[in-house]
């Protein structure tokens, strides 16, 4: 059943209403090299999660799991990255048959403006398909 989700421990902030704000620790693939120090290219970043959820049996400071199903994670890697890239390709592509170099390179990523402003008036229909969900730790 875990191979279905993917699942990140967190530390509750605060609950306000209905809604958990989950601080987690995201860490890249260098974060647990040994030479980190040494190489400045590892990162460690805190982020805040809203997790909508019936909030009974949770309180500040509890550990816990936050969880997504893989198939919802899957979607947003295509829509936040796989999309704009085949935009991005596409338009350099076709383009630079037409346009110089400089514009073609210019409208390839001008193509991305009017894609994340469409994500950006759909992210309340998106917030309901992509939700996050707590179980203790």
């Amino acid at each position: 059943m875990s191979s279905r989700r993917i699942t990140h421990e967190g530390i509750i902030d605060h609950i306000e209403n209905d809604i958990v704000f989950v601080r987690i620790l995201s860490k890249s693939a260098c974060a647990e090299c040994h030479s980190k120090s040494m190489c400045g290219v590892s990162e460690m970043t805190e982020k805040l999660i809203e997790v909508k959820q019936n909030i009974s049996g949770f309180e500040n400071g509890q550990t816990v799991n936050v969880i997504l199903d893989r198939s919802l994670g899957n979607k947003a890697v295509l829509l936040g990255y796989f999309i704009p890239f085949l935009l991005l390709i596409t338009t350099l592509i076709l383009s630079g048959f037409y346009l110089s170099e400089l514009w073609s390179g210019l409208l390839s990523l001008g193509i991305l403006i009017p894609y994340y402003m469409l994500l950006f008036v759909f992210k309340d229909k998106l917030s309901k398909t992509f939700y996050f969900r707590i179980e203790h730790f």
